[in-house]
C-alpha cells in the first residue's frame, strides 16, 4: 500500500473569542493593595459572560472532535492523515459542522452581541471599558474554521542535485524512518481508542450506575469508521474491530439494564477481548484509558 496514494493530510485552523481582556490598572491597584511589588497580580476580566457564547462553543467543539475522531496523528504541526476511504463521509459531515458554526457565529453577532455588550456596562462596573469590545465585524474575524488538506509525500519524492549520493541516500533513509514513526504513531493511537472504548463498557459493564445507550453506540460507531483510520490495512486491527461490534455490539442496552447476569457476562467478554488486544498495543507502546460517554 502506498500512504500517498491511499491517504491525504488535513489540518484544521479553528479559532475562537475567548472574551477576556486584561486589565493593568486593576493588576496594579490590586498588588498595591497588597503591599505587594508593582507587576506582580495580574487581573483578567471576563467581559462577556461564558454562558453567552456556549452555543458556540458546541459547535466549535464538535467540529474539533469530528476532526480528532476520523484521523490519525500525522505531523507535529497539527497534520492529520485522512484515509481516502473517509474521505466523503469525513467532508460531508465537515462541511455540515462548518455551516452551522458560521450561521451560529453570524446569529450571535447580529443579534445577541450588541444585547450583551449594552448589559456589560452595568454587569462590569468600574471594570467596564468600552474600548475592550470590538466592532461586530472584528468579532466575526475572531471565531474561524478553515480546513488545509494536502497531498502526502513519500521518500521516493525527495529530488535535489546533491553530488555527493551517500548524503542524498542518507536524506530518503531519513524520511523513510520519520513516515515509518509516524506510521506507527498513527496506527497505535487507533488501537488505543479501540481498546479505551473495550475498556469504558466492561467498566460501565461493572458498574451499578445507569447504563447509557452511548456505551454500546458509541463503541459500534468505532468498529464502523474502523476502515477508514485502519491507514496501515492492519488484518489484525480488522478482524478485531469486527469481532467487538459482533460480540459487545450484539447486547442490547435494555436487556443488560434487566438482566445483571447479562451485564456480566458482557463485562467478562470485554475483558477476555481487552486482554488480546494488550500485545498489539504493547507493540505501539499504548496502553487503555478510559473514555467517557
Amino acid at each position: 500500500m502506498s500512504i500517498a496514494t491511499e491517504c491525504m493530510t488535513v489540518n484544521i485552523h479553528m479559532g475562537m473569542w475567548e472574551a477576556r481582556k486584561q486589565d493593568k490598572a486593576a493588576g496594579q491597584e490590586v498588588s498595591a493593595n497588597a503591599n505587594a511589588k508593582p507587576g506582580t497580580a495580574s487581573v483578567n476580566k471576563q467581559i462577556i459572560p461564558k454562558e453567552a457564547l456556549a452555543k458556540i462553543q458546541a459547535r466549535y467543539s464538535a467540529i474539533y472532535n469530528h476532526v480528532r475522531v476520523h484521523t490519525v496523528p500525522w505531523k507535529d504541526n497539527g497534520d492529520r492523515l485522512l484515509s481516502r476511504k473517509m474521505w466523503t463521509r469525513f467532508i460531508e459531515i465537515y462541511e455540515e459542522l462548518a455551516a452551522a458554526f458560521n450561521k451560529e457565529v453570524n446569529d450571535w453577532v447580529e443579534n445577541e452581541y450588541p444585547v450583551l455588550l449594552g448589559k456589560a456596562q452595568f454587569d462590569m462596573g468600574a471594570l467596564f471599558n468600552p474600548n475592550d469590545y470590538p466592532d461586530p465585524h472584528v468579532i466575526k474575524g475572531k471565531f474561524y474554521v478553515r480546513l488545509v488538506m494536502d497531498a502526502v509525500t513519500e521518500a521516493g519524492d525527495f529530488r535535489c542535485n546533491l553530488k555527493d549520493t551517500d548524503v542524498a541516500d542518507r536524506i530518503r533513509k531519513d524520511i523513510e524512518a520519520n513516515i515509518g514513526q509516524r506510521l506507527k504513531k498513527a496506527q497505535g493511537e487507533v488501537w488505543g481508542k479501540l481498546a479505551n472504548m473495550v475498556a469504558h463498557y466492561a467498566e460501565r459493564m461493572k458498574s451499578d450506575g445507569r447504563l447509557y445507550e452511548s456505551t454500546r453506540d458509541n463503541l459500534i460507531e468505532l468498529c464502523d469508521i474502523l476502515p477508514g483510520l485502519n491507514v496501515f490495512d492492519d488484518s489484525d486491527l480488522r478482524a478485531m474491530g469486527k469481532e467487538i461490534k459482533q460480540r459487545l455490539g450484539g447486547y442490547d442496552t435494555a436487556d443488560l439494564r434487566k438482566d445483571k447476569d447479562l451485564k456480566s457476562a458482557a463485562a467478562a467478554e470485554a475483558d477476555e477481548i481487552l486482554e488480546r488486544m494488550s500485545g498489539f498495543l504493547k507493540a505501539f507502546n499504548n496502553d487503555t484509558g478510559d473514555d467517557k460517554d
